[in-house]
Formats: C-alpha cells, structure tokens, sequence
C-alpha cells in the first residue's frame, strides 16, 4: 500500500463502498469418472454481499442442470465397462444432485 491508499487492514472506511465477492466454477468429468456416468459438467456461482452486520450469501450449484436423472441411481446415464474377459458390464450410475439455490446470512463474532 502507497502513502495515498484508502485501505486500511481489515476496517471498512466510512462511507467507502461494500464490495460484493463474485465466485464462478465449471467442472467437467469426463469418462470413467466417479459417478459411473456418461461425461458430463458441472457448473456452480456464488456471491457474498457485505451488510452493515454481516454479510449474505449466495450459491447456485448445477446452474445447468446437468447430468441428472430421476434422482436414483439407475441404467440410463451409465457407461459401459469391460471385463477382463471383454464382456461388457454396466454399473448403474450415480446421479448428479439437481440445480440448488442456497441463501445464507453470516455473522462473525468475536476477534478477527
């Protein structure tokens, strides 16, 4: 930090203002992944918007609702596997949990 900086180490400025933290994460699993499947991606969001008191947060996981089924594990979305003989075996895959909104309020309290 300059001479000339507004920041100041952990003590929000009076009147300065609340920064929203922004947070984007894509994934993609392709073959032979862990939930038996055939490839798929995931993509999750996030924000944290400072308050007076706290902060809200926000996370939307499977924002494009991929990779899901009728929410058991099931036939459908599998990948066929070999076995040492050559026969294929197909293992019921695992479903990927549908889009989720998630909305929280969070406070610190004690020394930071």
């Amino acid at each position: 930090m300059g001479q000339f900086s507004t920041t100041v180490n952990s003590v929000q400025l009076v009147g300065a203002f609340h920064h929203a933290e922004w947070a984007l994460e894509a994934q993609y699993f392709g073959l032979n992944n862990e939930r038996l499947a055939t490839p798929y991606a995931v993509v999750n969001a996030g924000v944290a918007v400072p308050l007076r008191v706290g902060k809200i947060v926000m996370a939307l996981t499977n924002a494009g609702n991929s990779g899901t089924s009728n929410g058991y594990a099931d036939l459908t979305h599998s990948q066929a596997y070999a076995t040492i003989a050559g026969a294929p075996v197909l293992l019921p895959a695992r479903p990927v949990l549908p889009r989720a909104l998630t909305v929280g309020y969070r406070v610190d309290i004690g020394r930071h």
